[in-house]
């Protein structure tokens, strides 16, 4: 007996081989004997066999669509005339002759495809000769276009070269003689620009003698006259000041066409007070410098924010105290825009400029960081190798080099494009809070003495020797400026002499310290910075959140004589 399904037994419902077959059940022999069902055994005989739904021991003769089952000959009676009755034989003989005729008929369509692929595939073969035919032909015409292309090309090219280098040749000799006549004619102007040359050179001649007679003439009287406040001084005499005094006068005044300065002649001026007789104060003309109109901008920072420099002609850097915030302010338009959002991972102190646009900033904490043009940090140098997390003062040099302390009495120079340390300078001073570098190479520095009250400015050449010293006693200097096109600093200092609390301006050159005529726009004790523009010579002054753009108005005598000399 074959194996007839892979299901179990319906009986035990164990998975054991079913040889037998009962038509309500699938049985195991075992189960087929035990429960005494009508059985018969499974053959690989091809004839079908139905037998009765109700008597399965009878071979159904029929089957009742209306209830679906086999049924026999006992069976048959019941339905007769009720139900709709098929005869099985009849049915399976009609179904099998249908198949047979259906196999016959898909071996004759078997047929007819085999044929039809055979004719498809000479269509094929007959096809692709025919289109590798055409692409030969068209190769060939190709092949035989395209030379006949090249041959056109290289004829047009040939003649194209040979035109251009003949009209080549034309504008060549034309320009050549256009230049010789225009050489010719520059020859003849140059000619007589020499001999007006000549006499303008004669008359300066003139002109250069005469004001140099009467410079030293006026340098004459004032050395006398200065000779007399001395000798008046010493010996109390008033009178013998007048003559003189007013000749030095009137010597500067006709020379100058302008009034004194006191930067220069200040023993003068208290002469000229205590000369019997001169009843009018002179009138010092000082340095003036006045606010550019609408060029003041409320920054929306806060009183807490200050201003760390200028990066270039149009903007200056601002920082925010509160939250450590970097903000970028164009003085010309007012708009700021924010460079580095927060304290982390650089707490910036000071910045400075690059050549190229990169920003170099000192922090809080000694180090120094190096940003490009749109603030992302490039190079970290830490300064403070010892754990004296101090703040970073700097600035750059003309060679684009960092200039760098950090309290210390050692400035230190670096390389900003990678890092590295290049030398140091000794400069034998401590608490250096500020500094600048000068068109003279030298370095100037804002030092923070033991007495609060009082403020020092020194000057060292580039090796750190001592070059000038400023004291400024009882004075609090508050922020300082290098003028770069004038080789001076700039100081704006509180006076704590005065009883007021108004603020000083003033200028530190090798005269001395010479005030400087400006209305600050404060009244009051107050945070307030200065820088000048690059190459513009826009002084900037920022307080309480407010940035302020000064030009100078007036020049003062010391830079009106510079100028004569």
């Amino acid at each position: 007996m074959a194996h007839f399904s892979v299901e179990t037994c319906q009986g035990c419902h164990q998975d054991k081989e079913q040889k037998t077959y009962c038509v309500v059940m699938r049985l195991c022999d075992d189960c087929a004997r035990e429960k005494e069902h009508f059985i018969r055994k499974l053959t690989r005989d091809k004839k079908v066999v139905f037998n009765c739904r109700r008597h399965p021991e009878l071979k159904a003769l029929a089957f009742c669509g209306d209830h679906e089952e086999t049924i026999c000959l006992e069976c048959l009676s019941s339905h007769i005339g009720r139900c709709s009755l098929i005869d099985l034989n009849a049915e399976v003989a009609e179904r099998r002759s249908q198949l047979g005729n259906l196999v016959e008929r898909c071996k004759s369509k078997a047929g007819e495809f085999k044929q039809f692929n055979i004719e498809v595939d000479m269509r094929s073969n007959r096809i692709e000769k025919h289109f590798a035919t055409i692409e030969d032909a068209i190769r060939n015409s190709t092949s035989q276009e395209k030379r006949e292309v090249e041959e056109n090309r290289d004829r047009e090219a040939e003649c194209i070269t040979r035109n251009a280098e003949e009209e080549l040749e034309r504008i060549r000799q034309k320009r050549y003689e256009d230049l010789m006549e225009n050489q010719r004619d520059a020859e003849k102007q140059l000619d007589k620009i020499k001999e007006n040359e000549k006499g303008l050179f004669d008359k300066l001649d003139q002109i250069k003698k005469m004001f140099a007679d009467k410079i030293i003439l006026m340098k004459s009287y004032l050395r006398q006259t200065l000779n007399n406040v001395e000798k008046a001084e010493s010996f109390d005499d008033e009178g013998m000041l007048q003559p003189d005094f007013q000749k030095t006068v009137v010597s500067l005044t006709n020379v100058l066409h302008r009034q004194v300065d006191t930067c220069g002649v200040d023993k003068l001026v208290d002469a000229a007070e205590s000369v019997e007789g001169y009843d009018e104060r002179i009138n010092v003309p000082a340095e003036r410098w006045e606010e550019q109109h609408g060029l003041t901008w409320t920054t929306g920072l806060g009183k807490d924010s200050y201003m760390m420099g200028a990066i270039n002609e149009d903007e200056v850097v601002l920082k925010k105290k509160d939250d450590g915030s970097v903000h970028i302010l164009n003085i010309h338009s007012g708009d700021t825009r924010v460079g580095i959002s927060g304290k982390k991972p650089y707490d910036i102190y000071s910045c400075a400029a690059l050549l190229d646009g990169r920003v170099v900033c000192g922090t809080r904490f000694g180090e120094i960081v190096v940003y490009d043009a749109v603030w992302n940090p490039l190079t970290t140098i830490h300064l403070d190798k010892l754990g004296k997390l101090r703040p970073v003062s700097l600035c750059t040099d003309g060679n684009d080099m960092i200039l760098a302390s950090n309290g210390e009495p050692i400035i230190h120079v670096f390389n900003p494009n990678n890092g590295e340390f290049i030398r140091s300078i000794d400069v034998n001073v401590r608490s250096i809070c500020e500094l600048h570098l000068l068109p003279s190479a030298d370095i100037a520095l804002r030092i923070r003495p033991a007495d609060k009250d009082c403020s020092d400015v020194r000057v060292l050449d580039k090796t750190g020797c001592l070059r000038s010293k400023y004291h400024l006693h009882n004075k609090n200097l508050m922020s300082m400026a290098v003028d770069v096109s004038r080789d001076r600093i700039f100081i704006m200092l509180l006076d704590n002499d005065d009883e007021s609390d108004d603020f000083d301006m003033a200028v530190l050159s090798s005269s001395g310290l010479a005030e400087i005529d400006v209305e600050l726009p404060f009244y009051r004790r107050t945070l307030a910075e200065m820088c000048f523009m690059p190459n513009t010579n826009a002084l900037v002054v920022h307080y309480e959140g407010m940035t302020t753009v000064f030009q100078q108005t007036e020049p003062g005598l010391e830079e009106i004589i510079s100028n004569i000399d």
